[in-house]
């Protein structure tokens, strides 16, 4: 049945062909003469490998290997340099060989969900025409910062992992407007996240998270899911305040910086941006009072927003977010503000 459709597609000079659910266990090798073949289906076949006489189908643009028995990314696509869709679900695969993902810089879609990953090689950042990418169900417990790369993404799905952090730069992905990252494991949101200035849906539900990061209200959400996660609720108690005495670190870093970006914006700006000093200067932010700069040492506070009513939607019960914020100094917690200090209570036996 297969090598027929492959003689009839050929005498036809058809530009797809389909040869999903023929019980295959290897594709035959007359498919290498569909040199003007476009799109091949092979889903929910026994397929472990694809035959070499398919490189010669240099025209490919969309190839559905979905349900299958892949382990590894065949590594035959590496020759598909037009190839635009590449649907690999329902696999098997571990592995992304990097020469794959080295030639397939024309893919603007890429499915690999239910497979068997555990990491995603930095050579995903190749893929600079990438806009939507599902790796779904899969083993995954932390991505590359080379995703960071992808700056024609629009879709990302990393639902069903074991991710525990994001990458610092996703603020990168300026184009996203999806982001589903349920059922995972992370305990924060990178806080250049609220850089995706075009992100429309964000789903965290059933992850560890306590808070999100400062001015995240500010993103753009129609859709918003984030049940299930230990958030922090408003339950406001008292507390003593014990006097500030700031490493020397601390304080000429503080001073410096704040000096510099009083005087010498143009510097600031330069040191802020520049790789190498990001990296020193991690963990730096900014007072949400006074505005002024911290290195390492701060007051961990929250404060709590209201979810949109109108035009939003949410699975959510409660409609309180809470928004983490970085104070520098109990002189400015004491100011007057919507910021609540996060304190840990032991309920009384």
């Amino acid at each position: 049945m297969a090598l027929a459709a492959i003689i009839r597609a050929a005498n036809r000079q058809n530009k797809s062909l389909d040869l999903s659910r023929k019980d295959l266990d290897q594709c035959p090798s007359l498919i290498g003469q569909l040199t003007k073949i476009e799109e091949i289906k092979l889903t929910n076949n026994r397929l472990t490998d694809l035959p070499k006489e398919m490189c010669l189908l240099n025209k490919l643009q969309l190839l559905n290997i979905g349900g299958n028995k892949f382990a590894v990314l065949p590594i035959n696509l590496q020759h598909f340099t037009n190839l635009r869709s590449l649907i690999a679900y329902n696999n098997r695969i571990e592995i992304l060989p990097p020469i794959v993902l080295n030639s397939l810089k024309n893919v603007t879609l890429l499915n690999l969900n239910n497979n068997n990953l555990k990491q995603i090689p930095a050579e995903i950042g190749r893929l600079k025409n990438l806009q939507n990418f599902s790796v779904d169900h899969n083993q995954l417990e932390e991505l590359p910062f080379e995703l960071c790369y992808l700056e024609r993404l629009e879709n990302l799905h990393l639902g069903y992992n074991h991710l525990i952090s994001l990458p610092e730069d996703l603020g990168q992905l300026w184009r996203l407007k999806r982001l589903i990252l349920h059922k995972n494991c992370l305990q924060e949101l990178p806080a250049s996240i609220t850089n995706c200035g075009n992100l429309t849906v964000l789903d965290v539900a059933s992850n560890e998270l306590r808070t999100f990061p400062p001015e995240f209200e500010t993103l753009p959400l129609k859709q918003f899911y984030y049940e299930c996660n230990p958030l922090l609720q408003l339950r406001p108690v008292s507390s003593v305040q014990e006097e500030e005495v700031f490493a020397l670190k601390e304080t000429v870093a503080r001073y410096i910086m704040n000096q510099m970006k009083n005087n010498y914006p143009n510097l600031w700006h330069m040191i802020i941006t520049n790789p190498e000093s990001r990296t020193i200067l991690n963990e730096g932010s900014q007072c949400a009072v006074c505005k002024n700069f911290l290195l390492n040492t701060w007051l961990e506070c929250v404060k709590f927003v209201a979810t949109p009513q109108k035009g939003f939607k949410t699975s959510s019960t409660t409609d309180l977010m809470p928004i983490n914020a970085r104070l520098c100094s109990y002189k400015c917690f004491n100011k007057r503000h919507n910021f609540y200090g996060i304190a840990s209570t032991t309920e009384p036996q």
